[in-house]
């Protein structure tokens, strides 16, 4: 068993060789210490996405007796084309008409390795299967194959100890991936629950020090995932993790280093922060929210970006929406309406209809809370006009609940405003 710094180490030498070769594919290994079987790893021509299901790393291998018969043969073909990154038009549409078939073709074996063979050997055959079905349902947009991946990258789990961290840790990454895909496309929040448990368990194995980035994206996808449950079935506790979750992933995708990424987590952690604060009342939060909110807008521009830039707007609106409500100030209110006008026009002009009509039902909203409270400051002071204000906060600590969403990791709330 190869360590991480050698497997590293290996990679990038194969890859130097497959530039020069102009190849697609590296397979490369040896027979293993008992000399019953091969263990073949494979490196492609570039890294894949941290977020795309199905991607080889260095820590896959397919573990094949030496004497191996012919039907192995459709395993070891799905796999070797589920490893292959194409790199043009043409190549991927071979990869689509080619693989589904010889991966239904593998799925007995693939689900079900023999069973002469060792745990960890059958694991590293249910992981590249899983691998390669999810590579199909990507090629064929069937849900069906998300849900054999996982159920080959559970039977996987159960095949290894403890002490194979970034094996799992790289296995509970791809079935957090999937089941929220599985979650997202057909509304099932048991389904989202599950997506939540196995990025948890992802992030007891995977090393912040030595993955960053998968640590990273795996917090963000915990924090996303959770926002989502909130949604489904109302959970304060979930939304609380999750401000926790996005708040550790802007601390590696910081916006010196990382400004397309934190821009996008700031983002989310206002809308995360805008509903929880809602929820509780809490106008320090909903500040914080408008804070992030700004703090997204320093990267993404109407000129570089406008559809990201009209998403920020249009948070930023419903954040001063609900400051406006929660305080009654109504400069917050016409500060809303205006930024739900300017996502409006982005969207209107790129001929984003769905978001186009949300955000004008938004504006509307608004503009007509901005009339009510034009007609009542004739008689009534600033701070007696209404926006449904709630005053009891419960008594609670807000401020000290923002500093702690950080603390926890070692920084304090920076100031984004």
């Amino acid at each position: 068993m190869f360590n991480d710094d050698l497997m590293k180490r290996a990679t990038r030498e194969g890859r130097k060789w497959m530039a020069d070769q102009n190849a697609d594919l590296l397979i490369w290994g040896g027979i293993d210490s008992t000399g019953r079987n091969l263990e073949l790893h494979f490196t492609g021509t570039a890294s894949s996405p941290g977020e795309r299901p199905g991607r080889f790393t260095p820590l896959n291998v397919l573990t094949l007796p030496v004497d191996f018969y012919t039907d192995w043969v459709p395993l070891v073909r799905a796999v070797v084309l589920a490893a292959t990154d194409p790199r043009s038009f043409s190549q991927g549409r071979i990869l689509r008409s080619a693989l589904p078939a010889i991966a239904a073709s593998a799925k007995a074996m693939g689900l079900d390795p023999s069973a002469g063979m060792e745990p960890m050997e059958r694991a590293s055959i249910l992981f590249c299967f899983g691998n390669a079905c999810a590579v199909c349902a990507q090629l064929e947009g069937d849900r069906g194959w998300y849900q054999t991946a996982v159920e080959a990258w559970r039977a996987a789990v159960d095949l290894i100890p403890n002490d194979q961290g970034p094996l799992l840790g790289q296995l509970y990454q791809q079935l957090g991936l999937t089941l929220q895909i599985i979650a997202e496309r057909s509304n099932d929040s048991d389904c989202l629950e599950d997506a939540a448990d196995a990025y948890r368990r992802a992030l007891m194995h995977i090393s912040r020090r030595k993955q960053a980035v998968d640590w990273g994206l795996m917090k963000y996808r915990l924090g996303c995932v959770l926002y989502k449950i909130d949604m489904a079935i109302g959970d304060d506790n979930a939304l609380r993790e999750a401000i926790h979750a996005c708040q550790a992933s802007r601390q590696i995708f910081n916006k010196y280093t990382h400004p397309i990424r934190w821009s996008e987590i700031s983002n989310s952690l206002a809308q995360i922060l805008q509903v929880y604060g809602d929820n509780v009342r809490s106008v320090p939060i909903l500040e914080y929210s408008v804070k992030c909110c700004v703090a997204s807008l320093q990267v993404r521009t109407p000129d570089t970006a406008p559809l990201q830039w009209a998403s920020i707007q249009n948070t930023l609106g419903s954040a001063l929406f609900l400051l406006a409500k929660h305080t009654g100030e109504w400069e917050y209110m016409r500060q809303s309406s205006e930024a739900f006008r300017m996502a409006l026009m982005v969207y209107k002009d790129h001929g984003v209809s769905r978001m186009a009509i949300i955000t004008e039902r938004n504006l509307s909203r608004a503009e007509k809370q901005i009339e009510t409270a034009n007609e009542k400051r004739v008689a009534d002071p600033v701070w007696a006009q209404s926006f449904n204000i709630t005053e009891d906060d419960g008594g609670y600590d807000w401020q000290a609940f923002l500093n702690g969403a950080t603390t926890d990791f070692d920084e304090h709330i920076e100031e984004v405003a």
